[in-house]
C-alpha cells in the first residue's frame, strides 16, 4: 500500500495549486498528515459516495479550511497493477 498526501490550494485562475506526497508508510502518512493540520483552524469532512474513489484506492481523511482542502488516500497499487496486465 502507498498513501497519498493531496494540498489543494486555490488560485487566483480557474483551478488549484496541487501539492501531492506519496508515502509508503501508513503511520508516517498519518503523522505527516497530522503535523500538517497541526494548530490549523481546520474542518473533518465526511466522506461520502461522491467523493473520488477507484477500485484501487480510497480516501481515508479529509479536512479543510478557508485557503485549502487536504485528503488522505489508502493506494494499492499491486491491486492496480494485477488489474492493467490482466
Amino acid at each position: 500500500m502507498q498513501y497519498l498526501i493531496e494540498i489543494k490550494e486555490p488560485t487566483n485562475n480557474p483551478g488549484s495549486w496541487i501539492t501531492r506526497l506519496i508515502i509508503n508508510d501508513k503511520k508516517e502518512a498519518e503523522e505527516t498528515f497530522n503535523k500538517l493540520i497541526e494548530g490549523e483552524d481546520v474542518d473533518e469532512v465526511e466522506s461520502t459516495e461522491w467523493d473520488d474513489q477507484g477500485p484501487n484506492w480510497k480516501n481515508l481523511r479529509t479536512v479543510e479550511s478557508d485557503d485549502y482542502i487536504i485528503t488522505l488516500d489508502e493506494i494499492d497499487t499491486d491491486k492496480a497493477l494485477k488489474t492493467l496486465i490482466s
